[in-house]
């Protein structure tokens, strides 16, 4: 038998009794059912304090995970860490909690800003040195095969010139 709105909205509300990281889409349900009138607060059994307390709390929970994650991303880049960042700073913004209930300082967040930013850039490096030494092994085959064909670059639509600013490399024979 299918969940009536009402079980839903307290499994919503259950779900912010128990914090976690993706609190927001409870939460989001719980409020769409109350303008919707599926059901009322007090259906539920709660007040608007409480579940703004319910919120909060849970934004506190939220923040002080991605605060763990990007704390754990000490010489790893991690794709969230723009995520992180933004629901941290948006939680001080919003007066949610302050940087000391969670354990750092502001100065912190700020060296974690920047301590991802730099491993993001150490990933792309890696990345590019891996793409350039590819480069450089196509570009080695392209030759061979050029010279066992006998025929010049231009005859298959390229020149060394144009190989080399592809490559974004100086060209060395072997």
């Amino acid at each position: 038998m299918a969940k009536s709105k009402l079980e839903w909205g307290q499994e919503w509300l259950d779900n912010l009794h128990n914090p976690t990281m993706t609190y927001e889409h409870d939460l989001w349900s719980l409020q769409k059912g109350t303008r919707n009138g599926d059901f009322t607060l007090e259906d539920l059994g709660i007040d608007e304090k409480k579940l703004e307390e319910l919120r909060v709390q849970n934004c506190k929970t939220a923040a002080k995970t991605w605060l763990e994650r990007l704390q754990a991303q000490s010489e790893e880049w991690s794709p969230l860490y723009e995520r992180a960042l933004k629901v941290l700073h948006e939680g001080i913004k919003n007066g949610d909690f302050t940087p000391e209930d969670l354990g750092i300082k502001k100065e912190d967040l700020e060296e974690l800003r920047i301590m991802n930013c730099k491993n993001l850039v150490r990933k792309l490096l890696k990345v590019l040195l891996a793409e350039i030494n590819s480069s450089k092994k196509h570009l080695s085959s392209i030759y061979k095969e050029v010279q066992k064909g006998g025929f010049p670059l231009e005859e298959v639509g390229t020149s060394e010139e144009n190989l080399k600013a592809l490559c974004l490399i100086t060209v060395e024979e072997d």
